[in-house]
């Protein structure tokens, strides 16, 4: 029975011992992506860009990405960018008319 403990003890400790390892090279992976990104320094330069970044990455892994707000989103920004370019169009078509 004592043989039996200290086998389910030592695989206690040596389970604690591996979580412990990986939760600080978890924890320096994090360090490393930060001080690689230089986070910091960016959110203090461009705190409005940082976080619109950070809402854009929360939605799409949130699962909006795939959702009908989404498609509206899109549908919408494509119009308005194409808004410009029929504007252009059909100023040139009515001096063309004009002209004529």
């Amino acid at each position: 029975m004592a043989l039996e403990e200290t086998t389910l003890g030592a695989r206690v400790d040596r389970m604690h011992d591996n979580a412990r390892g990986l939760l600080e090279e978890a924890q320096g992976t994090v360090q490393g992506l930060v001080d690689a990104a230089d986070l910091p320094g960016r959110v203090q330069r461009h705190p409005y860009g940082m976080l619109a970044a950070a809402l854009g990455v929360g939605y799409v892994l949130g699962g909006g990405l795939f959702t009908p707000l989404t498609r509206r989103m899109l549908r919408l920004g494509l119009r308005l960018a194409a808004l410009p370019l029929v504007k252009d169009e059909l100023l040139g078509l009515a001096e063309a008319a004009m002209n004529t």
